[in-house]
């Protein structure tokens, strides 16, 4: 039997992306949640043992303001000012509430979002907030931030939970390096950000997505992130990343993080004998919609994007790569990066004069091809990497850092992705596929905040309308019954007499004995 905690009801809720200002703020349904949480609080049954695990990305420093990309000086200014935005002050009261309820535990699992939770100064600020001078209720918090996920158990189901980013390679989180942060904070030495080497997916939000979305708010709104935004934020702004030149590590920084998540490569060593990895970030970035529309317009481009598989840019880029991983600025290296990598240069041209709506539809038509993201069942990548990182004991997987919510069930286990709180862009294929839709979408998405974007709807499959913005916040719930446990994926609804209620989403069910 796994020695660890045991409940008898758990609840899992994930990406709640508490941050950002007024207008930037992704996450809209902070009362819904508080009331789902005071729920939980003062369940009728007071001796079942209640566990609430938010898995990942609870805050998301990542909007905030602060310099670099690691918060380590900021964290307790900047929980301090959400603890006190009103967007998101019920949810901090009702967790509150949550542990100074007897037989209640209260779990906080480490996202790429909110990396600082691994930080002991953020942990006591939390605590403080919650609990207060009440010890009993801080001992119901607790933090599982370093990179193993939580492991406990319902009834004699063995549960597993993690956010799901150690298997994205845009993603990984470096824990030996957030290790070195926490020994160097305990010891009192002064925090060196020069020496912090973020993520690719940190960096392109910080240095990129969080410029472009000052005017385009809807481009955080839009999942799964592929390695194609790269694209989509080609066609809204070609200027603000040609000015840019960190993308090139970033594209660097994703082939790192490529070994990093298959284990090949130990944090902090760099890798600049790898091409194929961190340059199929460039040549996946525009993808084959977007692609066929420049080199319509410019059949010398479309020679020279044939000829980069031919090793003259894969040389080129390693180049650079190199001086990245030597720790030679790229500014300071003499090396003129439009000069050196003249086929990105001249897309970006290309980009500037071709037609604007016409581009960002067809990258979006790259963003969702083949896609399933709301298929309930499907077997996409965070799944079938993250089962391989499981053993057979395990009856319950449970992730988040999607966005997009998956209840597999077999016969032996269930896995299960808890989706988000935050609000999510649907664009269905119909809409993408047709010119003349899009172009009025277009001319919302070119003004709308997020506000407006809530209230909107486009027409989806078979001609029936539809909210472009879905209003799902998802929450899984695992308990015992009279004679078996049975964990099953719920929507949080609004509710007239109690605010919120849970309902089960159909065909999610798992039964263990």
């Amino acid at each position: 039997m796994l020695n660890a905690a045991r409940y008898d009801e758990l609840y899992v809720i994930s990406d709640l992306h508490i941050g950002g200002k007024p207008g930037f703020q992704i996450m809209n349904r902070g009362r819904r949640l508080a009331s789902f949480i005071h729920q939980l609080a003062i369940r009728p049954d007071s001796a079942r043992r209640v566990g609430l695990v938010i898995n990942g990305d609870v805050v998301d420093t990542l909007a905030e303001e602060f310099d670099g990309y690691i918060a380590v000086r900021d964290a307790e200014r900047i929980l301090s000012r959400l603890y006190d935005d009103d967007a998101f002050a019920p949810v901090w009261s009702a967790l509150a509430a949550f542990v100074r309820q007897p037989r209640r535990r209260l779990v906080f699992t480490i996202g790429n979002h909110d990396i600082e939770l691994a930080l002991p100064a953020v942990q006591y600020s939390i605590r403080r907030q919650l609990a207060g001078d009440d010890e009993i209720a801080g001992g119901r918090i607790e933090f599982a931030v370093d990179g193993t996920g939580y492991a406990c158990s319902v009834g004699a189901l063995r549960i597993f939970c993690t956010h799901g980013n150690e298997v994205d390679a845009w993603n990984v989180n470096d824990h030996e390096s957030l290790l070195r942060v926490v020994r160097e904070q305990n010891a009192g030495m002064p925090f060196n950000a020069t020496a912090w080497t973020p993520n690719a997916g940190t960096r392109l939000v910080r240095d990129v997505m969080n410029r472009v979305k000052r005017r385009r708010p809807w481009i955080d709104l839009l999942k799964p992130e592929k390695n194609v935004v790269l694209g989509v934020l080609l066609t809204l702004d070609p200027g603000v990343v040609r000015a840019l030149p960190a993308l090139v590590p970033v594209a660097w920084r994703r082939g790192i993080g490529e070994l990093q998540r298959r284990g090949l490569l130990s944090a902090g060593q760099g890798a600049p004998q790898m091409v194929t990895e961190e340059t199929a970030a460039w040549r996946d970035a525009v993808g084959p919609q977007l692609q066929r529309l420049i080199d319509d317009r410019e059949p010398s481009l479309a020679m020279a994007s044939a000829g980069r598989a031919e090793g003259g840019v894969d040389a080129m880029l390693l180049d650079v790569e190199r001086q990245i991983a030597s720790g030679i600025p790229i500014a300071e290296s003499g090396n003129d990066l439009e000069g050196t990598l003249g086929w990105r240069g001249m897309l970006l041209d290309r980009l500037q004069s071709v037609d604007r709506v016409d581009a960002l539809r067809r990258a979006l038509l790259d963003w969702h091809a083949d896609d399933h993201s709301f298929d309930l069942t499907d077997q996409d990548e965070s799944y079938r990497r993250i089962l391989g990182q499981v053993g057979p004991d395990v009856d319950v997987i449970v992730t988040g850092h999607t966005h997009l919510e998956r209840a597999i069930v077999s016969g032996r286990h269930a896995y299960y992705n808890t989706g988000t709180w935050a609000r999510i862009m649907r664009l269905p294929d119909v809409l993408l596929k047709d010119p003349s839709q899009f172009a009025q979408v277009y001319r919302l998405l070119d003004r709308a905040g997020l506000a407006d974007l809530d209230e909107a709807t486009v027409t989806g499959a078979g001609g029936q309308a539809m909210s472009l913005v879905a209003d799902v916040t998802t929450a899984l719930q695992i308990s015992v019954h009279a004679d078996s446990v049975i964990a099953r994926l719920g929507h949080v609804v609004d509710d007239a007499s109690d605010g919120a209620r849970f309902e089960g989403v159909a065909g999610s069910e798992f039964r263990g004995v």
